[in-house]
């Protein structure tokens, strides 16, 4: 005799016998805390007989027949001619595998008859078993997705407060790992994480600076869309290819258009010596001129990333000193 025993699920275990072709199937709900009372599910039914039975059939012999029978057809060779012939045929031997398939599922259908009856009793059974199972199920899962929301709540709360210096550049959905509310991640290892993408941040931002890109502004707006340095250098990169090339296509046209010594700022010119209908003119002579009064302004405006990058470029463009305040 061979025995399985101790298949725990929680307290209660099945067992399960062999002996030759004799099947004893049993399930034992043992007591316990949750169940005031032992009940035993059996199958009293002896199964070896089952177990053992086999269809006597002539298959053998039909199989012989059969054999016979379709050799012919196996390398027939059918033509125009012969299409009604092989068409006769073909139905043939097609009726002959619909009538063993049917005595196939007629067998099968009786075989399986008790087995369908047991089945449904059995599934009636785990039927009850599910509507417990599906109670405590559902509130075990409510206490757990209110222990993973409370977890992520105090680590957003760790967050917000921690980034406020970088909270224009990095967002907590970003940064949101779904593994922190698992209960088997450690919700310091998860706060690590969070400085340490912080930290990251704080870091991308100085190094941005230390650029000193006329495009800075633009820059920390595609960080804040991107939150990649390799996305921020490929955009200054490309910005400052377009200025170059804008700035020399203004140089072209200007020196097509106007001579070098012609209309220049604060310039006047000589009298010219001799015949006043052809001497040629004598090139401008630059004046010097008074440096402009400079005035200092400090004040504050509220503009987007796009008005701020435009005043810049317009201070750069005119000459006008500034700074950050």
């Amino acid at each position: 005799m061979i025995c399985i025993r101790d298949c725990r699920l929680f307290p209660e275990y099945g067992t399960i016998f062999y002996q030759g072709m004799k099947i004893l199937s049993t399930a034992v709900l043992r007591r316990n805390s949750q169940m005031s009372e032992s009940v035993e599910f059996q199958v009293i039914t002896d199964l070896a007989p089952i177990a053992g039975t086999r269809l006597e059939t002539n298959a053998e012999q039909v199989k012989a027949w059969l054999t016979e029978q379709v050799a012919p057809y196996r390398a027939m060779v059918v033509s125009e001619e012969g299409m009604a012939a092989a068409k006769n045929i073909r139905a043939n031997i097609r009726k002959l595998k619909t009538a063993i398939d049917g005595r196939r599922k007629a067998v099968k259908k009786e075989f399986m008859r008790p087995y369908d009856d047991f089945e449904k009793v059995c599934k009636e059974l785990t039927g009850i078993l599910d509507e417990g199972d599906r109670n405590i199920d559902r509130q075990v899962k409510a206490i757990e997705q209110e222990r993973k929301d409370a977890k992520l709540g105090r680590l957003k709360a760790l967050f917000d407060e921690e980034s406020a210096p970088v909270s224009s550049y990095l967002g907590w959905e970003r940064i949101l790992n779904p593994r922190w509310a698992n209960a088997g991640f450690g919700e310091e290892d998860a706060a690590e994480e969070i400085r340490a993408a912080i930290g990251r941040t704080a870091e991308d931002l100085d190094f941005i600076s230390a650029l000193h890109s006329p495009f800075e502004l633009t820059l920390l707006d595609e960080y804040a869309r991107t939150g990649s340095l390799r996305e921020v250098l490929s955009k200054d990169k490309a910005l400052r290819a377009r200025q170059e090339a804008a700035e020399k296509r203004i140089a072209e046209d200007a020196g097509k258009d106007t001579p070098a010594h012609e209309n220049a700022p604060g310039c006047v010119s000589e009298p010219c010596s001799g015949a006043a209908d052809y001497a040629p003119l004598s090139p401008c002579v630059p004046m010097e001129e008074p440096a402009p009064k400079r005035y200092r302004l400090r004040f504050e405006v509220a503009v987007t990333a796009e008005q701020a990058q435009a005043l810049k470029d317009f201070l750069v463009s005119n000459g006008m000193v500034y700074k950050k305040i």
